[in-house]
């Protein structure tokens, strides 16, 4: 596995309840940040 992946696993951890609790649908929002996951890596 990529070194990357438990780095990502945590924020993906940290965001999660995040936009649970904001009520918004996590899709979009775990796409949006995969697209920024490329970006930047």
């Amino acid at each position: 596995m990529p070194p990357r992946s438990r780095a990502a696993d945590d924020s993906i951890a940290v965001l999660f309840p995040l936009v649970l609790l904001a009520g918004l649908d996590p899709l979009p929002i775990f796409f949006f940040y995969s697209l920024v996951m490329k970006l930047v890596l």
